[in-house]
């Protein structure tokens, strides 16, 4: 299934939609942890066997980070460092 969901807000409701339409997903893959971090708060509060889950996000945000900590159902995200990633395509279109 496949949802927008780019902020807490709409990552809860994406899931609340997903998991009623098709109770047996157990991975979540987000475009930003934001969306993802309102998955997880949802699917937590929804009472599911939050083991069986794995979530992963991008942006690496302390919140995402400190959730992986707890070694629960969000298991990665990644720091796509968008300004770093900016920074080195100008300076490679400069040369």
């Amino acid at each position: 299934a496949e949802q927008s969901a780019a902020t807490p807000e709409t990552g809860a409701a994406a899931i609340e939609a997903i998991m009623q339409a098709n109770p047996n997903v157990r991975v979540v893959a987000g475009i930003n942890d934001a969306g993802v971090l309102g998955a997880y708060e949802a699917l937590a509060g929804m009472g599911v066997p939050t083991e069986e889950f794995a979530l992963f996000g991008l942006d690496a945000t302390p919140e995402a980070l400190a959730r992986m900590r707890e070694g629960g159902m969000y298991k990665a995200t990644v720091d796509i460092a968008p300004f770093e990633a900016g920074r080195a395509a100008i300076d490679l279109a400069l040369q």
